[in-house]
């Protein structure tokens, strides 16, 4: 009785551990990596990694997110970084399509995307990879994406 008693306790608390996200280890890491490398992030509502880069020099800040979740691609998985640009239903991009799709054909990492009204630049990055590695990547997102708002809508800091 006392061995049924113990198994029926241990079964729950591996259930309680499985049910309760605080409890539960993070499966993709992404969390202790950013710690590692010492960013400061939150968990946005789409559970995707939110950064706010403070580029000082400039007084501006850049989003940058990392996807809560990864792809599988022939047993490779890959995650998305992104950062916002530009409002298309605000910002006008009307003439640049060359130029970003020019840009596009150029870059050693990352594309400009369009995703709703939304003008992102994004990388996606095969796991996986060093806190280093992922700073470097997050950092490159910010600085293109805070370049082209720039561009875009002038001394605005919206994204």
């Amino acid at each position: 009785m006392k061995i049924l008693v113990r198994q029926s306790v241990l079964a729950l608390s591996l259930a309680c551990a499985v049910a309760s996200p605080s409890l539960a280890a993070e499966p993709d890491g992404v969390a202790a990596l950013l710690e590692q490398a010492k960013i400061k992030y939150e968990v946005d509502k789409d559970k995707d990694y939110k950064v706010t880069y403070d580029f000082e020099k400039e007084k501006r800040t850049q989003i940058v997110y990392v996807s809560g979740t990864t792809e599988e691609f022939r047993g490779m998985r890959i995650r998305s970084i992104f950062a916002p640009a530009a409002r298309l239903n605000k910002d006008s991009i009307a003439g640049q399509y060359k130029a970003l799709l020019e840009h596009n054909g150029k870059a050693k990492i990352g594309a400009w995307e369009i995703d709703g009204d939304i003008l992102y630049f994004s990388a996606r990055i095969i796991e996986p990879v060093t806190p280093e590695q992922l700073s470097s990547i997050l950092n490159l997102v910010a600085s293109i994406a805070d370049d082209k708002e720039i561009e875009i809508s002038g001394k605005l800091d919206e994204l």
